[in-house]
């Protein structure tokens, strides 16, 4: 009878990161909704580690308040200045484009006082003339007023959650000053990998979405592709998430695998592997969801190149520990969720049903090259289909209940998008990381077929409204059906692990 419940002890004993994670997300949620003074909640602290260092129960104490100190001092940090001030803001990355105003997400990184500058480091909305021609890794000086974000209004509440403090507008006359920052050096990058791509000649519509999936420059991407796209299940493929760089790791993997033959290979490959996640990163700009990738990534890397076995749920749980624990916000941020849970669902559902599906190559290593090869093939594709829908599956309430959409048809054709984004992915970044002539015709041709056939896949679903429906449910529907997903995980928990 507490077979069960042994087995699911045990699940959780060899994740001992999840359970790290669960209390700092119960101490974040604490500090928002009791909104604590900063010496109550340091004091908390140290409390708790001090009666950690007797008692290992109190362990747990001791992160719930990490979760509560890493909230309450983001807070603190968040004073907004009142009236005109000279700033020094500086520009990350477009958002949306209009006949009056353009937006930017960017920072004020410096305050004047009246006598000298001071460090500050707010996140806000920068609404600026179109013809100023401002472009992203800019640093500007210019005197303005931010003004906050009204927090009994829910788009408020959700802005100031997610760390945004509030909106700033920029006209010539309240310019000072103009120069190039060190975000620049990402969005240098990102311009000469986009000049290259535009060297393929390709179509429009597909040189848009090749450079949204692989650069992450969503500039040239119009309204009307880009809502065929929501329609389908597929707007996550246009904006570089965990995803891709999931993508970019395979592929550098691959390329690099020679070196393991080599003396001290695995360790340099694993090396190189890292650096290029991360100039990736760099790339197309340091999002929540591509740095929480990024540490993930380099995690797997270092864990191939020790043997330690691929602890795909401990790695991930870490990445979001030091995630929320250097910016505690990004617990509210919708890409933050939406990508955790997707991975979690793909290694907890998808990962074992892969390998009840496909079993393991026993008994083929004699068989034909073209029988091992036609498996391979047959694996990656169960495996595609696979991942797109328990992916579907687990994001489905969280996208319905944020954005009020939910579309049916990325379950359908999820897998066969994944596969279409991993080739125009791959595909593009070797292109760009190795732009040889010779290979221009081939690399416009794979292109072209693939993220064209995207888009059709893409219009033709967008123009079938059965499966595609405006629903939007509640917080406490959402909560539900969560918690059902719980209980079924624990149900496969509870299972005999066979090895």
């Amino acid at each position: 009878m507490l077979q069960p419940v042994e087995n699911i002890v045990q699940r959780l004993q060899r994740q001992p990161m999840l359970m790290v994670l669960a209390g700092l997300i119960a101490g974040i949620v604490l500090a928002d909704c009791l909104r604590p003074d900063v010496w109550v909640v340091a004091v908390g602290f140290v409390v708790a580690c001090c009666v950690a260092y007797r008692f290992r129960w109190a362990m747990m104490v001791a992160v719930v308040m990490t979760g509560m100190v890493a909230l309450t001092l983001r807070r603190e940090a968040e004073q907004i200045p009142q009236g005109e001030r000279l700033m020094q803001i500086e520009l990350h990355s477009p958002r949306h484009s209009y006949s009056e105003w353009h937006d930017f997400d960017a920072r004020v990184v410096a305050l004047h006082n009246g006598e000298k500058w001071q460090r500050s480091s707010l996140d806000v909305r920068l609404r600026v003339k179109p013809s100023l021609e401002l472009q992203a890794g800019e640093r500007i000086i210019a005197r303005a007023r931010l003004r906050g974000y009204d927090e009994e209004q829910e788009y408020g509440r959700y802005m100031r959650r997610v760390g945004v403090t509030g909106v700033i507008y920029i006209d010539s006359a309240d310019i000072v000053g103009r120069e190039t920052s060190t975000a620049g050096r990402g969005a240098g990058l990102r311009q000469k990998a986009m000049q290259r791509i535009e060297r393929l000649g390709l179509s429009h519509d597909v040189e848009s979405v090749v450079a949204a999936m692989s650069i992450g420059e969503r500039s040239t991407l119009n309204r009307e592709l880009r809502q065929s796209y929501v329609r389908a299940g597929g707007a996550h493929l246009l904006a570089v998430s965990g995803l891709h760089v999931g993508f970019l790791f395979v592929l550098v993997n691959l390329l690099l695998f020679p070196m393991a033959a080599l003396r001290d290979g695995q360790l340099w490959r694993s090396v190189v592997a890292v650096v290029v996640i991360w100039l990736y990163a760099m790339m197309v700009g340091f999002s929540p969801s591509v740095v929480r990738a990024a540490v993930m990534f380099s995690l797997v890397q270092v864990m191939i190149t020790l043997a330690s076995g691929n602890a795909l749920l401990n790695s991930l749980s870490f990445a979001a520990f030091v995630m929320l624990v250097w910016d505690a916000r990004t617990l509210y941020d919708a890409g933050f969720q939406l990508s955790v849970v997707a991975v979690a669902a793909i290694v907890v559902w998808g990962v074992p049903l892969i390998r009840w599906l496909v079993p393991p190559l026993q008994g083929w290593e004699g068989s034909s090259w073209w029988r091992r090869l036609l498996r391979w093939v047959w694996r990656w594709a169960i495996s595609a289909v696979v991942v797109s829908f328990v992916a579907s599956v687990a994001t489905m309430p969280l996208s319905s209940y944020l954005f009020g959409e939910l579309s049916l048809w990325s379950m359908v054709v999820g897998g066969v998008m994944v596969a279409l984004c991993a080739v125009v992915v791959g595909v593009a970044l070797m292109w760009v990381i190795a732009p040889v002539g010779i290979f221009e015709s081939a690399a416009a041709w794979v292109l072209e077929l693939s993220a064209g056939g995207m888009n059709s896949i893409a219009k033709w679903c967008a123009g079938v409204d059965i499966m595609s429906h405006q629903i939007e449910i509640s917080s406490t529907a959402c909560w539900m059906i969560y918690l059902g997903y719980l209980l079924f995980t624990l149900a496969l928990w509870s299972l005999p692990r066979r090895e």
